[in-house]
């Protein structure tokens, strides 16, 4: 039955006093015990945690060893419920009255001993992101992997994109909050990397990080190899060409990057920013009938969670200059 599942949320904190109480109030009704482990915070997160109203928050203090997988997998451990989900500080439970958690995880998770996965949809302001892993058995068979941008191998577990949504405020990008967050990223990023340099997720990552320390021409290279490679898992292929591609926007080299975006297409035959790309060379040769009905079809098939929130912008503003 629905209500015999049994499940614990997992806040990661340190020093996110702005953030954790309602990041706590979005998500306590929908779960049994919410486990807060806290990272070395020297603001008021904990003051503020163990005040919050409830019973069902149980307070952990841990030491910061540089690896977000390592305190993730700590608060696992303190975890008694069958069910695990993950949230973080910045994050909030969107619209769960019919519990959709509890439900979620009935649905689509339990089937019979075999336990999938599940991805909630994130919605931050440039983006909605629903790949990635928060909702897992407590069977003590999946654990978290990486410094930073840690995961979780799937292996022989199916993955599930489930009707759950949250929130990302994430950080205002003109505070010294944002500079401390991708300079520490960037550190974990060059370590794990030297330590599994055949890894292709820590160089994408790398690269996405590294604004200043790389040369552009150095970061076009790099990404245009990653990207290219037929060694490269086809999922950091796809973002290499991204960020390719993005690089070389920046970098005003406009001819190369409907290069580009076609041999992409010959990989990823659904590269959104590739396929919006290629679509617009027939806008720049005057073929504007075909332009506008391939832009339509275009704007048609993709759901916006699946087409980057730029791209759907330059459609439509492109369009609309068609029509005047």
């Amino acid at each position: 039955m629905v209500s015999d599942i049994k499940f614990s949320a997992v806040i990661i904190t340190k020093d996110e006093e702005k953030n954790i109480y309602d990041c706590i109030s979005s998500i306590i009704e929908s779960i049994d015990e919410l486990i807060i482990y806290d990272t070395g915070s020297t603001d008021s997160t904990i003051s503020l945690a163990r005040n919050y109203p409830s019973d069902k928050v149980l307070i952990y203090q841990g030491s910061w060893n540089n690896s977000f997988s390592e305190a993730r997998n700590a608060a696992i451990d303190y975890c008694s419920n069958e069910w695990i989900i993950f949230i973080d500080a910045d994050e909030r439970l969107i619209d769960d009255p019919n519990n959709s958690i509890r439900n979620s995880i009935h649905r689509y998770l339990v089937n019979g001993e075999d336990y999938s996965l599940g991805c909630p949809r994130i919605i931050s302001e440039s983006r909605i992101t629903h790949s990635l892993i928060r909702i897992l058995p407590n069977n003590g068979k999946h654990r978290f992997h990486g410094r930073v941008h840690e995961y979780i191998e799937a292996r022989s577990a199916t993955v599930k994109k489930l009707p759950i949504t949250f929130t990302h405020s994430g950080y205002d990008k003109s505070t010294t909050h944002f500079q401390y967050k991708s300079e520490r990223n960037l550190k974990l990023l060059t370590m794990q990397h030297r330590e599994e340099p055949s890894n292709a997720r820590w160089l994408y990552y790398y690269l996405l990080y590294d604004n200043n320390c790389t040369p552009v021409s150095e970061r076009i290279q790099l990404s245009k190899r990653l990207a290219s490679s037929a060694l490269t898992p086809d999922i950091y292929s796809h973002s290499a060409y991204s960020l390719l591609i993005s690089l070389l926007l920046n970098n005003n080299e406009i001819d190369r990057v409907l290069t580009e975006s076609l041999e992409c297409l010959n990989r990823h035959k659904c590269h959104f920013d590739a396929q919006f790309f290629n679509i617009l060379q027939r806008f720049e040769g005057n073929l504007e009938r075909e332009f506008e009905t391939e832009l339509e079809d275009f704007l048609a098939k993709n759901e916006p969670e699946e087409t980057s929130f730029l791209t759907k912008k330059i459609c439509k503003e492109i369009a609309r200059s068609i029509e005047m």
